[in-house]
C-alpha cells in the first residue's frame, strides 16, 4: 500500500461538491488520486451526497479508513493507494525523501598510479584536488631552503625553484569503466588562471622524475583546460 504525503505533491483545498454544492475538501496528488472529504480533522469523514447509503456513489463507498498504532489515519483509495494523515507522534518532516540515484561515475573503481618509467604521458580527466601550500622539498624530507631550491632548479629548471602546488587528477573512464588517479607537482604559475578549480576537466602532461635521487614523483610540465 503506497502512502501519500508532501513527497508526491499531495494537496488539499476547500471547495464545493459538484453534485450537491455542499462545502468539501478536495484531495489530490501527482499519483492521480482524487477524493472529497467533509472535514480534515478526526476520522477524515468522506463526503456523502445523500442521506441514504444507496445515494452514495460507488467510488465513495469503496474508500476505507483505518488507524495505525501511531494514531495516523490511513485512507485507502483503492488499487493499493492510500493517503495518510500524521498523528500527534509523527512529524511529516521526518519522513525521508527519496534519494537521487547515485551517479554511475562514483561507482567506477579508481586506481592510484605511482610514478614509474621515463616517458611523459598525457592525462585528460577531472581536477579533484589542489593543494597550493604543499612543499615538494619537505615531502622528500629535505629542508625547504635556498640551497635545496637551488639543487631543484639545477635538475628541473628555474620554474621549479619557486612556489609549487600539488594536484590530483582522476582520468576519464577507460573501456572497462576504470579510472586512474594521478597526484603530481606543478609550478604555481600554471594555476594562475582563475578558471582552474576543483571539478573541471583538464589536460596535463606528466613525467615520472627521480627528484634529487630521493624518490620518483609525477611532475606536471603543462596544464590546460579542456
Amino acid at each position: 500500500m503506497a502512502i501519500h504525503g508532501y513527497w508526491c505533491g499531495a494537496t488539499t483545498r476547500p471547495g464545493g461538491c459538484p453534485s450537491c454544492g455542499s462545502p468539501i475538501f478536495y484531495f489530490s496528488c501527482e499519483c492521480g488520486s482524487k477524493v472529497f472529504f467533509d472535514d480534515l480533522g478526526g476520522e477524515w469523514p468522506k463526503h456523502r451526497c445523500g442521506s441514504d447509503e444507496s445515494d452514495v456513489p460507488d467510488w465513495i463507498r469503496r474508500l476505507e479508513r483505518t488507524a495505525d498504532p501511531d494514531g495516523r489515519i490511513v485512507v485507502d483509495l483503492g488499487d493499493d493507494i492510500s493517503v495518510q494523515r500524521p498523528g500527534n507522534s509523527v512529524n511529516p518532516a521526518s519522513v525521508p525523501r527519496p534519494r537521487a540515484p547515485r551517479p554511475k561515475a562514483l561507482d567506477m573503481p579508481i586506481v592510484r598510479v605511482d610514478p614509474s618509467g621515463s616517458a611523459a604521458i598525457e592525462v585528460i580527466g577531472t581536477l579533484r584536488e589542489i593543494s597550493r601550500e604543499a612543499s615538494l622539498l619537505k615531502s622528500l624530507e629535505l629542508g625547504d631552503n635556498d640551497i635545496a631550491r637551488g639543487m631543484l632548479s639545477e635538475q628541473l629548471g628555474p620554474k621549479w625553484r619557486h612556489q609549487l602546488s600539488k594536484i590530483t587528477i582522476h582520468s576519464m573512464p577507460d573501456d572497462e569503466g576504470q579510472r586512474k588517479s594521478y597526484t603530481a607537482w606543478v609550478p604555481w604559475s600554471q594555476l594562475s588562471d582563475p578558471r582552474i578549480r576543483k571539478g573541471i576537466t583538464v589536460s596535463v602532461l606528466l613525467a615520472s622524475v627521480d627528484v634529487l635521487q630521493m624518490g620518483r614523483e609525477w611532475l606536471c610540465s603543462h596544464l590546460s583546460l579542456e
